[in-house]
């Protein structure tokens, strides 16, 4: 049970994240979407995800269109689940859009 931290026990990291998006042009967010894209239980910690996704979308701005947003909404997510993902063996996908391989990368 997650307790204390807004985005859970990776609240840090997407705090980071969101800065970073904040910091971004309209331009670069265009870039990350496009340039990388290809086609293709607990309440608390449901609300944790739910926040972040919700801070990242309005981080990366209504200049970015919807697709740069929902990637930056994903890539949050990626960052709270990022033990997950290893466990499973899954790669980052979202965040690579944005520069980042993990989420150690953001500072």
């Amino acid at each position: 049970m997650m307790t204390g931290a807004k985005y859970g026990p990776e609240t840090a990291t997407v705090e980071a994240f969101l800065r970073y998006l904040k910091a971004l042009t309209p331009e670069q967010q265009a870039t990350a979407w496009s340039a990388k894209w290809s086609a293709a239980g607990d309440t608390a910690v449901y609300a944790a995800w739910d926040a972040a996704w919700d801070a990242a979308w309005d981080a990366a701005g209504y200049g970015a269109g919807y697709g740069a947003r929902a990637a930056a909404g994903y890539a949050a997510n990626e960052i709270q689940n990022a033990a997950l993902l290893r466990e499973r063996g899954q790669p980052f996908f979202f965040l690579p859009m944005f520069g980042f391989a993990t989420p150690e990368d953001i500072k």
